[in-house]
C-alpha cells in the first residue's frame, strides 16, 4: 500500500505493518512521534499486520465508544479517547512488531550502552525497568530501548529507540514523543550483551545481589523472550550463545538514584580487568564469588586483540568566533619565550613530571588567564552533554586544568593516557581546542585515539584506533583514561607562529590529589 495522508506504512526489524487512518484526524502524524527510531516509511504490499481505526456507529456513541480498531479484520480495541486509542495502538504495534520480526530475537527487556557494551534490563511492565534505564542514561549511559531487546543471531544487542516511557503516580504510562526531555543518545551500533540486570524494584530494598555467570546467566533473558513459547529452539539457542558471555546482577533493588551508579561500577570493574568480590555494596555488597569477563574478542571477530571498547570522541567544530580566534593566535604568537620544553609523568618522574624528548616533544605556557574567558563558561555548559557522549558517569566538577601547546617540526608526544599516575589522577574528561595559522604551514600532527583491550587484566591500547586531524577552530573531547598519541608534525619553516597550537584542557573530580602548578601534560 503507498503512503496517502491516510495510510502509514511501516517496516521495522524485517515485520511489515500498515496503519489506516478513517478518523479524518492528526492520528498518524502524532502515531509518528512515538514510534521506535528503527522504523521506517516502506512499500508493504502485503503486510503482515493491517490497522483499520474507524469512527463508531451513531448509537454507539451514547456508549462513549468513539473509535474503534481492527487488527487485521477483527475488533480488537475501542476507545473514548483520542490519547487512549494512541497508547493503545503504540503498544500494540510494538508487540506485533516483536512477534513478526524477522531480523531479530525481541526479549522485554530496556537497554543502555556503556563503553561499547551492552546493560539489559529484562522485565515487563510495572517491573521499573524504563526508570532504571532513564537513570542509567542520566549518569551517561547511551539509550538504546525501554521496551526491547532485540538480539541478533550472533548475540549482539541492536536498539529499538522509541521515547522513554515513565509511570507517573497513578500508574498510568507517560510517553513523551521526543527524547530530549530525558536525554538519551540514541546508540546506532549493535553491542555485546555483557551484564543483565534482573532486579525488580521494591520499595526499602537493599542492593546486595547475587553475581550470576555462565548459562543461568541468560535465564532472565529467556523467560523475558516475546517468542520463548513459539519459538522455544530459537531462544535456547540464543541463550546458549550468550551464556559464557554474560553476567547477571539477581535480587530486588532500591531507588534507581541509589543502584545506578552501583551498576555501572561493577560493569567498569568487569570491563578493566578487576575481579569482583563482597563488600562493594549496600546490604553486604555482591556474592563472594569472584568475577572476571571471559576474556577475547567482544565482537564477534575471533580475535584475542579485538577492542573491548571503543574509543569514544567528541568533536565540535566552528568553536569561536573569527576575531576571537585572531585574539587567541596573537596572544599565542606573542607569548613564545613563555613556552617551555613539555613535561610527561612516568614511574619515575615526581609529582611536576620530567622532560623526556624520546616520549614527548613539544612546548607549553602553563598561564593563559588572559584569554581563558573564551573557554570557561563554555566548556561548562557542555559538560552534561560531553559526559553522556562519551559514557562516562557524573563525577563533582572541581575545575578545568589548562594548558597552551605548541607542536612544531618534529615534535610529537608518544602513546600515553592523561591520568595514569597519582600526580594527574583527578583528570576525567580531556578537552583540546586546535587553532593555527592561515595559510596552514604544517602537516601530520593528528591525533590517534585507540581502542582499548584487555591484556593480563588490565585494559592497554589495541591495534584499531580513530585518527582525527588537527582541524582548525575545533573542540575534541575524549576520556582521560584513554590511550592516545600525538602523530609527528612537519613544519615547513621555523616560524613559532606557524605551529600547531592547541589548548589543552581537563575536567578534574572533586578531591584531587594535591598537585603542583607546574603539573601538565598534552594531547
Amino acid at each position: 500500500m503507498p503512503l496517502t495522508d491516510s495510510a502509514l506504512p511501516l517496516s521495522c526489524y524485517g515485520a511489515r505493518v500498515v496503519v489506516v487512518d478513517g478518523t479524518g484526524s492528526d492520528l498518524l502524524a502524532r502515531l509518528e512521534a512515538f514510534l521506535p527510531g528503527q522504523a521506517r516509511i516502506a512499500e508493504t504490499a502485503a503486510p503482515d499486520v493491517r490497522y483499520d481505526v474507524r469512527p463508531q456507529a451513531p448509537d454507539d456513541l451514547a456508549e462513549g465508544r468513539v473509535w474503534e480498531v481492527t487488527r487485521n479484520g477483527e475488533i480488537r480495541f475501542r476507545a473514548a479517547t483520542p490519547e487512549g486509542l494512541l497508547r493503545w495502538l503504540r503498544s500494540d504495534l510494538d508487540h506485533q512488531v516483536a512477534i513478526h520480526a524477522r531480523d531479530g530475537l525481541f526479549v522485554h527487556a530496556g537497554v543502555v550502552g556503556w563503553r561499547g557494551h551492552a546493560i539489559l534490563v529484562p522485565g515487563r511492565s510495572m517491573t521499573g525497568k524504563s526508570t532504571l534505564v532513564a537513570e542509567l542514561v542520566r549518569r551517561g549511559a547511551i539509550y538504546y530501548s525501554d521496551e526491547y531487546a532485540v538480539i541478533d543471531d550472533r548475540g549482539r544487542v541492536h536498539p529499538y529507540t522509541r521515547p522513554l516511557s515513565l509511570r507517573g503516580d497513578s500508574g498510568s504510562s507517560q510517553p513523551t514523543p521526543s527524547h530530549e526531555s530525558t536525554g538519551p543518545t540514541t546508540g546506532p551500533e549493535p553491542l555485546p550483551a555483557t551484564l543483565v540486570v534482573s532486579a525488580a524494584y521494591q520499595s526499602g530494598a537493599s542492593w546486595c545481589p547475587a553475581v550470576v555467570t555462565g548459562a543461568r546467566a541468560a535465564l532472565a533473558l529467556i523467560d523475558n523472550s516475546v517468542l520463548a513459547a513459539t519459538e522455544p529452539t530459537r531462544t535456547l539457542r540464543m541463550a546458549a550463545m550468550l551464556g559464557p558471555g554474560v553476567v547477571m546482577l539477581q535480587g530486588l533493588r532500591p531507588d534507581a538514584q541509589l543502584v545506578a551508579p552501583e551498576i555501572i561500577r561493577f560493569l567498569d570493574d568487569l570491563l578493566d580487568g578487576r575481579e569482583v568480590s563482597g563488600g562493594r555494596m549496600w546490604g553486604g555488597g555482591y556474592n563472594a564469588l569472584p568475577v572476571r569477563l571471559r576474556r577475547g574478542a567482544t565482537d564477534g571477530s575471533g580475535r584475542a586483540d579485538s577492542p573491548n571498547y571503543r574509543a569514544r570522541h567528541l568533536r565540535i567544530e566552528g568553536v569561536l568566533e573569527s576575531r576571537d580566534h585572531a585574539l587567541l593566535l596573537e596572544y599565542a604568537g606573542g607569548h613564545e619565550p613563555d613556552f617551555q620544553p613539555g613535561k610527561v609523568f612516568t614511574a619515575g618522574s615526581s609529582w611536576a613530571g620530567m622532560v623526556d624528548p624520546e616520549v614527548r616533544r613539544a612546548r607549553d605556557k602553563k598561564m593563559l588567564d588572559a584569554v581563558w574567558d573564551l573557554f570557561d563558561r563554555r566548556l561548562r555548559e557542555l559538560l552534561p552533554d560531553v559526559r553522556r557522549t562519551l559514557g562516562i558517569p557524573w563525577f563533582p566538577l572541581a575545575g578545568i586544568e589548562r594548558r597552551l601547546v605548541v607542536h612544531a617540526d618534529g615534535d610529537f608526544f608518544g602513546v600515553h593516557t592523561d591520568n595514569g599516575r597519582p600526580a594527574v589522577s583527578a583528570r576525567r574528561i580531556t578537552a583540546v581546542y586546535y587553532f593555527h595559522a592561515t595559510p596552514k604551514r604544517f602537516s601530520g600532527g593528528a591525533l590517534r585515539l585507540y581502542d582499548g583491550v584487555l591484556q593480563d587484566g588490565r585494559v592497554g591500547p589495541g591495534t584499531t584506533y580513530t585518527e582525527l586531524e588537527p582541524l582548525d577552530n575545533s573542540l575534541v573531547f575524549f576520556p582521560s583514561q584513554l590511550f592516545h598519541e600525538v602523530r609527528p608534525v612537519q613544519a615547513d619553516g621555523g616560524d613559532f607562529r606557524d605551529g600547531r597550537f592547541t589548548v589543552n584542557m581537563w575536567y578534574l573530580a572533586v578531591e584531587p590529589p594535591c598537585v603542583p602548578d607546574s603539573v601538565t601534560a598534552d594531547s
